[in-house]
């Protein structure tokens, strides 16, 4: 009997000593019922001093309903909780007891949850069937509505005008529909959906008041949407339940309606219910010195499911569901939006957002990490969940997300956050590593979210994880707009496989989008393709409002519905080795080099050199600022080529916006080298073997063999089947050192 093991299993009890994997014949002893009696075990035989050193949490397979999330404080260091595969830590509760009534024609299961209400704060917003997530009833059923007519707009209206009021059109809001303040209007523009309860319906004017005010204007520019306002849908419409699949809580009734998919039945189906928010928190105490830090928690094998969510609450703080409001922490990193938004900073109750301003970044994770150091999540699966899967938040250090499996989630993969350059430096956030995961189907329930977000963080590696399937970046990395000096330096972004995002739905994107000063950010060997916005700027590396000092290196970027790469308002930046390829616009675009009254900023620059540019018709570069213009640019020993124009490419689309005022042309290569760019470019085919199909591997005789250029190896993209050894060096009890880790 090894006293540092606790077992536990669904055939166990937490009357018993947990030292044992199975059930003593005699049935007097056996493994712990739940993990969290384990921790306290862990914990009483460290006060006893029966322990020292590391303990191993030992989890069988089976589901372990949790009635609220498991707690990893500074008490609860040096526990490594290792499971069983088909070890399931499950945020939801069986629903039973089904009738069966005709609605809408067809025959819907009907259950009573009066009691299950009453029990859990909030309303419950996710249903899940044999463990896959059901989608709530919509109106319509596909595409969209418009909005009429935003009266609180101004004539002018700016990007910030938000509106709790709009106009829809005839027959587009049915004031009969059942409990019509149940419903949700679901509003997609820009980089964002605005989640807009319904307060009031006024049928004369056909004006919706809700409970939540827009972040952003629901009116559209030219460059917002194609339609004069924003698209949307009703989501909660009783009325509008009738296809299999559906489901519907009638909350004044207490009643749950599902309509069963073909095959399924009553007694032979599992219908849950979500219910927690969360299922873990490694949360240390910045109050209490060093010693108030989480540290040394490693999870693995765990698979995290079936969890809610809620609209977010508190602007300006880190909202945390699982304490009371006036403990939240400010969050520094608000500057920002506060000088756009001025209203929201006396009071965040006064004003109560219908969306955050970008990538969802105010929601918590499932998993939360906050002041935790030397932490793990390992080979484990995440599925049907409300939030971001994992949120690496202030104050951590030292945290590894690795070999793990994401999919059907409700906001995005891993966040990381902490404090800003302002903030307290106690609180800043640094050296987190995610690799080795897959990151699918993100968004299901906040669709701006992101695969993997770095806000304000240091030092962080996210490297061959494969993203896909989702409606917004890929991987977004920074958090501060313009050249102010950022926390977030020297991150590493490598050999990532991201592909399908966006899907037509959000705008203004990119498989890799970055933010602010960066220095030292590498963005290298990433494979991006097929990335679609709904309405402008699906781009494959987007460097967006002050992004400088990055290098970006070694990549493959092909098949995306704007260009490949866009630099807007950024400083020296290297962009070095690429290639970039039939895109539907330019492979490139650089534009807006203004100062925007920040001259303290590093000098304009961007330096393009030994990228290989594949067209088959688009020019090569875009310029809506007049870029061309200015001595911005170094480009030169590139080679282009366009399948539609051969020897004679089109290498800028000089289109400068109506306001500058100057005429659009066509600049071919000889007026390129005439402003002492692209000197040594070359223009000739770098015959890749079937560049359609994605194939960008060179051919024998090809060129780029010659010119020292080598197009990325795809077979080193994405998770690696044997990735590195991660071996831990637990901080000892009796000194405090960092915890490190080595491959």
């Amino acid at each position: 009997m090894h006293l540092a093991t606790f077992y536990v299993s669904p055939a166990g009890s937490d009357r018993w000593h947990g030292h044992l994997a199975e059930p003593a014949a005699d049935g007097c002893d056996g493994p712990l019922a739940t993990i969290r009696e384990a921790v306290a075990r862990v914990r009483h035989a460290r006060e006893q001093r029966h322990l020292a050193g590391e303990a191993t949490i030992r989890v069988a397979a089976g589901r372990y309903t949790m009635a609220r999330p498991l707690e990893f404080g500074p008490e609860a260091h040096g526990i490594r909780v290792i499971a069983e595969p088909g070890a399931v830590l499950d945020g939801s509760v069986p629903i039973t007891g089904w009738a069966t009534e005709p609605i809408n024609g067809r025959p819907c299961w009907v259950a009573d949850v009066g009691p299950l209400l009453l029990a859990t704060p909030g309303t419950p917003r996710s249903l899940f069937v044999d463990d896959e997530r059901r989608p709530c009833s919509r109106f319509p059923k596909a595409g969209w509505l418009t909005i009429a007519d935003v009266p609180d707009a101004p004539p002018d209206f700016e990007l910030a005008d938000g509106s709790s009021r709009f106009v829809v059109g005839e027959g587009d809001f049915d004031p009969a529909w059942r409990n019509p303040t149940d419903i949700e209007a679901i509003v997609n523009h820009l980089w964002t959906e605005e989640r807009m309860p319904v307060a009031a319906y006024d049928p004369a004017s056909r004006r919706v008041t809700s409970s939540r005010r827009s972040i952003f204007t629901l009116r559209n520019k030219g460059w917002m949407g194609e339609t004069p306002c924003a698209k949307y849908f009703w989501e909660n419409v009783f009325e509008a339940m009738s296809e299999p699949g559906e489901w519907y809580l009638d909350r004044v009734a207490q009643r749950l309606y599902y309509l069963p998919k073909p095959g399924e039945t009553a007694d032979a189906t599992q219908v849950r219910l979500g219910v927690l928010t969360q299922l873990v928190r490694v949360h240390g105490d910045d109050t209490g010195g060093a010693d108030g830090r989480a540290w040394g928690v490693h999870l693995e094998g765990l698979t995290f499911a079936n969890t809610d969510w809620r609209p977010s609450e508190g602007w300006g703080r880190w909202w945390d569901p699982e304490k009371p409001e006036h403990e939240w922490r400010a969050k520094d990193s608000y500057n920002h939006f506060d000088r756009q938004w001025p209203q929201s900073a006396a009071s965040s109750v006064s004003v109560r957002y219908a969306s955050a301003p970008q990538a969802a970044h105010d929601l918590p994770g499932v998993v939360s990490f906050e002041l935790a150091e030397g932490c793990a999540l390992v080979s484990c699966a995440f599925r049907g969940l409300g939030f971001y899967a994992v949120d690496v938040g202030v104050g951590c250090r030292q945290v590894r997300v690795e070999r793990s499996r994401f999919d059907d989630i409700g906001a995005g993969g891993v966040k990381i956050d902490g404090a800003d350059q302002s903030g307290d430096p106690r609180l800043q956030t640094s050296h987190v590593y995610v690799g080795d995961c897959t990151i699918t189907r993100c968004g299901r329930v906040t669709p701006s979210a992101v695969g993997v977000a770095i806000l304000h963080a240091s030092d962080s590696v996210v490297e061959h994880n494969e993203i896909a399937d989702q409606f917004y970046s890929g991987i977004s990395v920074g958090w501060t707009w313009g050249f102010e000096q950022a926390v977030c330096q020297r991150n590493l972004i490598q050999y990532n496989h991201i592909h399908d995002i966006g899907q037509g739905r959000l705008s203004d994107m990119g498989g890799i989008y970055t933010l602010g000063v960066q220095p030292g950010a590498i963005l290298r060997g990433n494979h991006i393709h097929h990335i679609e916005s709904g309405h402008y700027g699906g781009w494959g590396i987007y460097l967006d409002e002050g992004s400088a000092y990055i290098r970006v290196e070694g990549n493959l970027v092909h098949h995306t519905g704007s260009q490949a790469f866009n630099e807007h308002w950024g400083r020296q930046n290297v962009v070095i080795g690429n290639v970039f390829a039939l895109c539907r616009r330019e492979l490139a675009r650089l534009c807006r080099e203004e100062h925007g009254g920040q001259y303290h900023v590093p000098p304009p620059g961007c330096l393009f050199l030994r990228n290989v540019l594949l067209t088959d018709g688009p020019a090569v570069f875009m310029d809506n600022t007049t870029y061309f213009d200015i001595d911005a640019l170094t480009s030169d020993l590139n080679v282009f080529w366009d399948r539609a124009a051969a020897d004679t490419p089109t290498i800028w689309n000089y289109a400068p916006w109506p306001k500058i005022g100057k005429p659009a042309r066509a600049i071919g290569l000889d007026e390129t080298r005439k402003r002492g760019w692209d000197l040594h470019s070359r223009i000739t085919d770098p015959k890749f073997v079937d560049p359609d199909a994605g194939d960008f591997r060179v051919a024998d005789d090809s060129p780029l063999h010659a010119l020292g250029l080598s197009p990325l190896d795809t077979e080193r993209v994405g998770p690696r089947a044997i990735p590195p050894t991660w071996v831990p060096v637990v901080r000892t009890f009796s000194t405090v050192q960092e915890d490190t880790f080595t491959d």
